[in-house]
């Protein structure tokens, strides 16, 4: 092995840029680390201010979407909530993630005595609904939305009607005798 080629000299100066590229990289990971948690702090904090101030808090959101893109309404009921949850990303979840990623969203889980307990009967029904799919990842299960599903349960023929009109299908009329 030559010491002191031009190719030894290219070879130090990489490896001692990538390692400094590296722990600004891990830095940077660990600043956006805490400046997301800052700001499911202030997004919590405003929904709080907001009813000591008196002001709607629909309506604050309504006004700033940008500002709350993740929020999960109060008046939805968990499982819809987890629904949310699983359609947001495409990918696994652990229980214990969805929960985290229902207190990111502002959604209020202080009035349920097991949270984990309800979000895995929840998934276990949607699995058997067929809305989501489980893997094993280290001996444990996760759970994916199925892409595709989009459920109606509450909808009306407009709502079925709307989403149709998203695919550029030919119309349907009433069948001919």
């Amino acid at each position: 092995m030559i010491n002191n080629s031009p190719y030894t000299e290219a070879l130090n100066a990489a490896i001692t840029e990538l390692t400094s590229l590296m722990g600004e990289s891990e830095d940077l990971e660990s600043r956006h680390a805490e400046t997301k948690e800052r700001i499911a702090k202030l997004r919590k904090g405003i929904a709080g201010i907001s009813l000591l101030a008196g002001e709607d808090w629909q309506i604050i959101k309504g006004s700033n979407p940008h500002l709350f893109p993740d929020s999960i309404p109060p008046d939805i009921g968990m499982t819809d909530a987890v629904r949310k949850v699983m359609q947001s990303k495409e990918e696994f979840f652990s229980p214990v993630a969805v929960r985290t990623e229902l207190q990111k969203s502002g959604y209020d889980l202080a009035h349920y005595k097991n949270v984990l307990a309800s979000i895995h009967t929840i998934l276990k029904r949607l699995t058997e609904a067929g809305e989501v799919r489980t893997d094993i990842v280290e001996d444990r299960t996760v759970y994916k939305w199925n892409r595709g599903i989009k459920m109606f349960r509450q909808g009306t023929l407009k709502d079925l009607q709307h989403e149709l009109d998203k695919f550029d299908l030919p119309s349907i009329g009433p069948a001919k005798k």
